[in-house]
């Protein structure tokens, strides 16, 4: 008889997901294939066994309600599910849903890591002199309480939830970001704001190219819009360094126009606001 446990723990360990394999398992085992909830069910046991720590003896071991086996066959087939997804797809309350995550079944949400890029010494220093310019502007700026100076970014948003969350067994390493991939629909906001407010809000049209042709046209024309609708003389623009950013025609367009690009050293998302605050808490709310 085959042992069909040990053949999902051997594709399981593979990296493959539960529908990759139940897909495979059934084009060859055919009618004796274990279902796919059955296989969802041996894949969530061995990720707690190989997760968790041992039960300590004077603790009860709980066992597992229909609900419980549920939950857990949404977050193996995607673990990236809010409270409120799980909610939405089984049709119970998010406060049901949570508390069965965190006091039975043990699971915590955790934010994933990041992988660090790894600075040159000539980044490193270069990361210095900008911050210090960055510095001199916004002390100046906090005068007029930075009527001035304006910040924004570009994010992909997508459909289904968010990926830089997702549940995993207590006492497990946090997992670094995957690429969600294409089969989840997805779209580009983009948004320029200051502490009075948001200036502009852009969302890419399907199949539009976010270049820098599109950059001027859909956003940096609505920057100076606002610019002289307030009759500023000069007014710093904040962003980080991707390619449609610091296009040739980009910096030639702001310097036509009066604006004054806020200097951004390379790999710092931690000295964007859009990336470390906006963004995140908009996510959040969606």
């Amino acid at each position: 008889m085959i042992d069909q446990h040990s053949i999902i723990t051997f594709l399981q360990l593979e990296g493959k997901r539960g529908k990759e394999i139940y897909e495979e398992m059934k084009s060859v085992l055919k009618e004796k294939c274990l279902s796919q909830r059955q296989i969802y069910r041996v894949m969530a046991e061995l990720n707690r066994s190989q997760n968790t720590q041992p039960v300590k003896k004077e603790k009860k071991c709980q066992s597992y309600d229909i609900l419980d086996w549920k939950i857990l066959d949404v977050l193996t087939e995607f673990p990236h599910s809010s409270c409120r997804y799980i909610a939405n797809v089984l049709g119970e309350p998010k406060s049901t849903i949570y508390d069965r995550l965190t006091s039975k079944l043990m699971y915590k949400h955790v934010h994933l890591r990041w992988v660090p890029h790894i600075l040159t010494e000539n980044q490193k220093a270069n990361r210095v002199l900008l911050a210090k310019k960055l510095l001199k502007i916004l002390n100046a700026e906090q005068k007029t309480n930075f009527t001035f100076l304006i910040t924004g970014d570009e994010s992909w948003f997508y459909s289904k939830t968010d990926f830089n969350t997702q549940w995993i067994p207590e006492n497990s390493v946090i997992p670094t970001i995957q690429n969600p991939g294409f089969q989840i629909t997805k779209f580009m906001v983009t948004v320029f704001w200051n502490p009075h407010g948001i200036i502009h809000i852009d969302v890419l049209p399907p199949n539009e190219k976010f270049n820098a042709a599109y950059y001027i046209t859909a956003i940096m024309s609505k920057i100076v819009e606002f610019k002289n609708s307030n009759n500023y003389k000069k007014l710093f623009v904040h962003y980080d360094n991707a390619k449609p950013h610091v296009a040739k025609i980009v910096k030639k367009y702001i310097n036509e126009n009066s604006l004054e690009s806020v200097p951004h050293p390379a790999y710092s998302p931690d000295l964007a606001p859009s990336d470390f605050f906006l963004f995140g808490t908009i996510k959040e709310k969606v």
